[in-house]
């Protein structure tokens, strides 16, 4: 539209100058095109200028009028005049750090880097001054606020901010990263032993190490595979540390993905690389009088078995262990405290990060370590030396051949436990020398130890002489632990001492049996993976020899409260906590302190690690034409005695499981469905999948059975007990169950059987009639008891009968 009626503008200015038709000289032709030249040249412009000013205000946005001078005056006038209007409190609690501190940053970066000087732009406007530039960024780290949260105090925007956080943490780390995140020098590693061997009791421990999550909200799509882990909403990335007793952070490395676990990060690490380079100053120490080379630090179960790092038993029971467990335990929330310390103090790594690259996240998360360890200093609660002398960095060259590189790498991953020294270090009643490095046994145990050797107990006798010196030498004895045998001189045979796989040692004597550890569990040396044939065996409460393992572990699982506890034998525990377990199991107990997910697990196991399936023994075609209860009946009778009993344990293990629906979400199918896999055994994937939702079937069906069997059974016991309460009311007392009740019915008769084949123990028990009714619960197997006595005769000296019938339905 333009450029036409520019066309034709530009044609009629040329028309009216020049036309054909007149006859004009050459001088009126140039000058009729020189003024043609201009009009079109004058009409372009005027073009240009217009698309130009067309396109700016659609672009641009309008500017805003801030006031620098005015935010910096007012900030001053705040927190930083000879009387601001915040004091020191207001001022800490605000920037999260001491005013002398934060003066001494801003004076350090605007000595430095040209970014944080008070300077002119190209328009002479004065800029941001240092204070302005400095508190952007540290409102951003203590907050975790967006970049223009602060737009309406410092009257910046947010492009000026997020240039403010950049350049603040590239100037904290160039400045202070040295001194404040350094390795332990030689004197660091001195007063890092003397601390914690004050505070914890522990000498040569250097500090304790851990892993933390922080959120990443920002992560690029394409990542989110490798930092997303099953036990976090969303991806993460990984910071190890470790921190001593006063809160100070002396290694960090971060950036590792979410998805891998502490064992990982520890491998990719640089934690020891002066170890293996042998930069490292000089940590070793002793205890009990043996030399170890290394300082360690203190770690969960999941690190590896290193002299370089100490942790806790996971199951102690000996007093010493369990001393230095909870010492452990204890000392180990050094890291656990930094870890809260550092996000109290900058809540920026509490909340998902929102950069979207990892070097900004990586110079965030070391700022605030750095400046939490300055904080810390100026504080007053860490207070280490520093010269820069002192210092060894990545750079220093130290001449090492590859085998001695090879030995410093063994002997920093060498599985030699410190467990066995610092137990008996806690104990205050072990005395070791020197030379002995491991804790005696108690007295006891040795005297066990050397009775099943020998498997007989000697008495000496002697004068008064001999009296007084073995009366020194058992004090001797007491005190080091130590037991020598010498020349008997008058020897009795008191007992005979015999050991048997299933019932241990037979024949001990009394006052030595409190110090035997438990049965055996099997005949075998483990539990998992044999025939219930070959165990030891106990009765539940239905008379079903059942594995006492499997007895033990059901206790212990409902004293626990896993029958309340969400997803039981749903949910998985940790292959590591399961394993340990397994190792206690072999040896006969139960540990305390477990998972319940973890026991549920084990009993499953049990079941499918079995030689032979409970329910091989029948064909699928049986189980799949089980349609009613009768028929799942008719199909568990014609099991084996132990395939029986069994799954009677099982299914009413199901059973009570349902019970607790409302709480643990486990329904009569769900459950079947979880053990379905593990009574079975079939070598093709596809014909074992088939048959276990048979199977789930057949156990659902005798999961509900049992259910209504056990509401049948509490209805008839209702029943029965009114009932008989009624039928032995003679006109003035009713049948109580007290203990005056049970002297009048031995008084005034006795019960008469008409069955000549009954026992005579039956004849006694149903002699004592209603206060025996009365005792008895009701509950499970009771009434099956009761109704065995089909017709009974109760006559008293009055001459009045009593007549009680009892049918297989209940009571009339």
């Amino acid at each position: 539209m333009s450029s036409s009626s520019s066309s034709r503008s530009s044609s009629a200015s040329s028309s009216s100058i020049y036309h054909p038709n007149y006859d004009y000289d050459a001088d009126d032709l140039l000058e009729a095109n020189h003024l043609a030249a201009i009009a079109a040249v004058n009409e372009a412009v005027k073009l240009i200028v217009g698309d130009e000013a067309t396109s700016s205000r659609q672009t641009r946005r309008t500017p805003k009028s801030r006031n620098r001078i005015v935010a910096h005056e007012k900030l001053v006038n705040d927190y930083f005049s000879d009387n601001p209007v915040y004091d020191d409190n207001n001022f800490e609690r605000r920037f999260h750090m001491t005013r002398r501190l934060f003066l001494k940053i801003v004076e350090d970066l605007e000595r430095e880097y040209e970014f944080f000087r008070w300077t002119h732009d190209a328009r002479g406007v004065k800029g941001f001054s240092p204070l302005q530039k400095c508190t952007s960024a540290i409102r951003q780290l203590a907050y975790g606020t967006a970049a223009d949260a602060t737009d309406e105090y410092l009257q910046m925007s947010e492009t000026t901010s997020r240039e403010c956080f950049t350049n603040f943490c590239e100037g904290i780390i160039h400045l202070y990263m040295r001194r404040y995140l350094r390795k332990p020098t030689a004197n660091d590693v001195q007063l890092l032993f003397a601390l914690h061997e004050q505070q914890h009791g522990l000498p040569g421990m250097l500090g304790s190490i851990d892993c933390m999550h922080w959120d990443w909200k920002n992560c690029p799509v394409a990542w989110r595979g490798q930092y997303h882990r099953g036990d976090h909403q969303g991806p993460t990335t990984v910071l190890e540390a470790v921190a001593s007793y006063d809160g100070w952070i002396w290694h960090a490395y971060y950036g590792t993905p979410g998805a891998v676990n502490d064992i990982v990060v520890v491998n990719q690490s640089p934690i020891f690389n002066d170890l293996f380079e042998g930069k490292a100053p000089d940590s070793s120490f002793s205890v009990n009088g043996r030399q170890y080379k290394h300082g360690y630090y203190l770690a969960d179960g999941i690190y590896p078995k290193w002299t370089t790092f100490v942790k806790a038993y996971r199951y102690p029971t000996e007093p010493e262990r369990i001393a230095f467990t909870e010492r452990q335990e204890s000392a180990r929330k050094d890291i656990e405290r930094a870890f809260a310390m550092l996000k109290s103090k900058w809540h920026i790594v509490k909340y998902p990060a929102r950069a979207w690259t990892k070097k900004k996240l990586r110079y965030t998360m070391y700022t605030c370590i750095i400046l939490h360890n300055m904080i810390r200093e100026d504080e007053g609660f860490a207070n280490y030396p520093f010269d820069e002398s002192w210092v060894t960095t990545d750079d220093t060259e130290v001449d090492i051949s590859e085998e001695e590189r090879a030995q410093n790498v063994n002997e920093v991953e060498d599985e030699e436990y410190l467990y066995e020294d610092y137990s008996s270090y806690f104990n205050p009643s072990t005395i070791s020398s020197p030379d002995q490095h491991h804790p005696q046994s108690p007295p006891n145990f040795t005297i066990l130890t050397l009775l099943f050797k020998s498997l007989v107990t000697c008495t000496a006798a002697a004068n008064n002489d001999q009296d007084a010196t073995s009366s020194s030498s058992s004090s001797s004895i007491s005190s080091s632990f130590d037991l020598d045998i010498g020349c008997p001189t008058d020897v009795h045979h008191l007992s005979h001492v015999t050991f048997d796989p299933f019932n241990g040692f037979l024949g001990l004597p009394l006052d030595l049996q409190p110090h035997l550890p438990p049965k055996p569990p099997s005949a075998s040396i483990r539990v998992f993976g044999v025939s219930a044939e070959s165990m030891q065996c106990s009765y539940d409460e239905r008379g079903n020899s059942v594995p006492t393992i499997l007895l033990m572990m059901q206790k212990r699982l409902y004293s626990e409260g896993g029958l309340q506890a969400e997803g039981i034998f749903r949910i998985n525990a940790e292959n590591s906590e399961e394993e340990d377990v397994r190792k206690q199991l072999n040896r006969g107990f139960v540990p305390h302190g477990i998972d319940v997910h973890c026991l549920a697990g084990l009993i499953k196991a049990w079941f499918r690690e079995l030689p032979r399936g409970v329910l091989d023994c029948l064909r699928p075609e049986q189980v799949m034409h089980c349609n009613t209860e009768e028929e799942c009946s008719r199909l568990v009778e014609s099991l084996p005695q132990t395939e029986a009993a069994l799954l009677d344990w099982a299914i009413n293990l199901m059973a009570d499981v349902v019970t607790y629906e409302s709480l643990n979400k486990m329904n009569a199918r769900n459950i079947a469905m979880v053990f379905a896999p593990n009574m079975t055994q079939m070598a093709d994937p596809l014909t074992a999948l088939i048959h276990a939702v048979q199977v789930m079937n057949f156990l659902k069906t005798l999961v509900m059975k049992t259910l209504d069997g056990r509401k049948d059974l509490d209805r008839y016991g209702d029943r029965c007990k009114l009932q008989h309460s009624r039928s032995l009311t003679l006109g003035t007392r009713v049948v109580g169950g007290d203990e005056k009740e049970d002297q009048f019915w031995r008084k005034s008769g006795s019960f008469n059987s008409n069955n000549e084949s009954s026992s005579k123990e039956e004849e006694e028990e149903s002699s004592r009639g209603g206060g025996l009714l009365e005792r008895l619960s009701l509950s499970k197997g009771v009434i099956r008891k009761l109704c065995r006595f089909k017709k009974k005769t109760c006559s008293s000296n009055d001459g009045i009968n009593v007549v009680v019938a009892l049918d297989a339905k209940g009571c009339a």
